[in-house]
């Protein structure tokens, strides 16, 4: 997940690489914050790594001119979103025997006990063996 920092808060953003939109420049991602949590306005950033690989200082849009930005930008790709679930707190252990979903420490308190050691086979088989 991609943040950027508005007003001390670092917030989450949605990332896009564009079509540069300067000479000289190898790759342009944007990152874009539809409103912001303190004073509601949308942000973007526009950070810039020229052909030689050095990346450049950042430069923040004003408000009036980000709608004619987003009109004129060209996106190359965006990152699909991702659905994370409900997470619930715990640690899960996905790998049931039964194809089911357990808690690993559920799971834990079911587990038989191991069997003896078996130390091989009956000493006094080969004492009997070996001295006839």
């Amino acid at each position: 997940m991609t943040t950027l920092e508005c007003h001390g808060i670092n917030q989450s953003v949605k990332l896009y690489n564009v079509i540069p939109s300067k000479t000289g420049i190898a790759e342009e991602l944007v990152l874009y914050l539809e409103k912001c949590k303190v004073c509601g306005h949308p942000v973007i950033e526009i950070r810039r790594t020229d052909i030689w690989g050095n990346i450049q200082e950042p430069v923040r849009l004003k408000v009036k001119n980000i709608e004619k930005f987003r009109e004129n930008m060209i996106v190359l790709w965006e990152p699909n979103s991702l659905n994370e679930g409900n997470q619930q707190g715990g640690f899960y252990l996905h790998c049931s025997e039964y194809g089911t979903k357990t808690k690993c420490y559920s799971n834990l308190s079911t587990l038989k006990p191991r069997p003896e050691y078996d130390e091989g086979p009956d000493q006094r088989f080969y004492k009997n063996h070996i001295a006839a």
